[in-house]
């Protein structure tokens, strides 16, 4: 058996603990805004912390349910990866009728071609994916995912705000800058 110094025994717990605590975070990018995202319905749940960098939304390792990162483009869509696939988002053009706080996306990625709704009122987004997967309510912060509530509606439809209960209408989120 190997014996430690009393100093040395004493010093290696605490370093041990924040070696592991620096090494097992996920690291932003230079400059990225960092937001929580929490379950309005469990909110002592663990928040999923997500990256705001200029036009780049983004989640990676441990941080999220999914990997992502979507990049909005000149074009008005939204591309990028979520969990190594190809992701594209672009709005539908609109319907006769439809109100400009409503408004339609086509999703193309692994889970196949998907059609989508957004409502916008004030901080909060509502996104519909259809009977099967329900409708679910996330307050948004101002900036790049109040203007472009398409790209926080595929992040969740592909999981990373945790798995997407089909039909329930109790799918709310609030997302806020973190340190808020």
């Amino acid at each position: 058996m190997i014996r430690m110094p009393g100093l040395a025994r004493k010093l290696c717990l605490p370093l041990l603990a924040a070696g592991l605590f620096v090494g097992c975070r996920t690291a932003q990018p230079k400059g990225a805004g960092a937001m929580i995202v929490t379950p309005l319905y469990r909110p002592a749940a663990i928040p999923v912390y997500l990256g705001v960098d200029g036009p780049h939304f983004f989640a990676h390792g441990g941080d999220a349910d999914a990997d992502f990162d979507l990049e909005l483009q000149q074009d008005g869509c939204a591309r990028g990866a979520v969990n190594g696939n190809p992701l594209e988002v672009c709005p539908v053009p609109g319907q006769p009728g439809q109100p400009e706080t409503i408004r339609t996306y086509r999703l193309n990625g692994p889970l196949g071609a998907r059609t989508f709704t957004v409502e916008s009122h004030g901080d909060r987004v509502y996104v519909d994916f259809g009977i099967n997967l329900g409708r679910a309510e996330i307050v948004v912060p101002d900036g790049l995912l109040r203007e472009h509530p398409e790209m926080v509606a595929t992040a969740w439809f592909h999981g990373a705000f945790g798995r997407p209960i089909p039909g329930s209408e109790r799918q709310a989120y609030l997302i806020r800058p973190r340190g808020s």
